[in-house]
């Protein structure tokens, strides 16, 4: 694919997720949910960071 090139477009990343919850509520218990909390720990050594951006 082509990417656009501009000194505003963060490149910084490889990779992107993009979630959408119904609530607050939902996000809070997608945070605590075992199945994430596991991918956490089996995935984090693969990460040298992570950015978050959270918006409503």
């Amino acid at each position: 694919s082509t990417h656009a090139v501009r000194p505003i477009i963060d490149t910084s990343y490889d990779f992107a997720e993009f979630f959408v919850f119904k609530s607050h509520a939902d996000h809070d218990a997608y945070q605590i949910d075992p199945i994430h909390q596991a991918f956490i720990n089996d995935c984090k050594a693969y990460w040298d960071s992570v950015k978050i951006y959270d918006f409503e």
